[in-house]
């Protein structure tokens, strides 16, 4: 199937007849007109301009913001959906291929590597989204601007196959971005092959992956979407709830294992912010369901030991 632009990145599915990839495309453009940060005029700016009202929304809308809810709370605040402000505040206020000065990632990725939080790490507040769980309305309260970015869109990768497996879609593969969520099998093939990026020499893969069930798959890493500063400071799009600024960890990127695409998102992002001496134990801790590869800066790769939970097989390339 054609891949296609939307929500600020790539689309593109495999498996699919020609009906259920159109009905991919339908629900992610939709999706994109609904959530995107930088329409004036869309459910998410009415959510942004509440000011505490309740702002009733479709049924689509309502469960992606109960799970959004969710994966604060699991998170323990970690993956933080209301740092609008914080994003634009920071020089990330237009769609990001509007903005001139985007940073290289080779040449500036160090710059924002510093000691991480060596403290395990603790509630970083309350979430200012108040999601009624009966009727479908929210209320987001102060000057706090939700951005759905990411979660978003893997949600409604996962939301759209769910509804293609109710019915009767015996094998299919969305990658939104990067972020993928499978089931079944490669029609020409016993397997689905998937390769995990290096984003430091991006002709190899960190690592190969074979799936015949289905599998969520989410990467987040501090080495896209980058941009400099008016002070002339590299910044990139993973904010610290803590701090408010983009995060400075050793991880450099992280993929997160699971069998839903936003929790996937939501974990990758996290255990990115946290690095590996206090996200590791943190996340086997919360979810020990999650399989997670990680990269650190000093180039060493990290793997769990419960890969096998979701590979057929799976090779790592040191």
């Amino acid at each position: 199937m054609p891949a296609f632009q939307a929500m600020n990145t790539h689309f593109l599915t495999e498996g699919l007849t020609t009906t259920d990839h159109d009905h991919v495309v339908s629900a992610i453009t939709d999706a994109e007109a609904s959530y995107s940060r930088f329409s004036a005029c869309n459910t998410l700016s009415m959510i942004n301009a509440s000011r505490g009202e309740w702002v009733p929304v479709d049924d689509r809308t309502h469960r992606l913001l109960l799970d959004l809810s969710s994966a604060y709370t699991q998170t323990a605040g970690m993956f933080d959906p209301c740092l609008g402000n914080t994003l634009s505040k920071l020089g990330y206020r237009h769609s990001f291929e509007a903005i001139e000065t985007a940073a290289s990632a080779s040449d500036t990725y160090m710059e924002n590597v510093t000691s991480e939080h060596e403290d395990a790490p603790q509630e970083t507040g309350f979430l200012p989204l108040e999601v009624d769980p009966t009727v479908a309305r929210v209320r987001l309260h102060g000057s706090d601007q939700l951005d759905l970015g990411g979660f978003a869109k893997g949600w409604i990768a996962q939301d759209t196959a769910n509804t293609l497996l109710l019915k009767g879609a015996r094998n299919g593969l969305i990658d939104a971005g990067g972020d993928i969520i499978l089931w079944g099998h490669d029609p020409s093939q016993e397997f689905w092959g998937i390769g995990v990026a290096n984003p430091l020499q991006p002709k190899q893969d960190l690592a190969s992956l074979w799936f015949d069930r289905l599998t969520a798959i989410a990467t987040s890493s501090v080495l896209k979407r980058r941009w400099t500063d008016a002070n002339g400071s590299a910044r990139h799009h993973i904010i610290d709830p803590r701090t408010h600024l983009p995060a400075s960890s050793d991880l450099l990127q992280v993929t997160i294992l699971s069998r839903d695409l936003g929790t996937a998102e939501a974990f990758a992002k996290s255990l990115l912010i946290l690095g590996g001496a206090a996200g590791l134990p943190w996340i086997s801790s919360r979810r020990g369901d999650l399989a997670y590869i990680a990269l650190r800066n000093d180039g060493i790769l990290l793997t769990s030991d419960n890969l096998n939970c979701y590979c057929s097989h799976w090779e790592v390339h040191s």
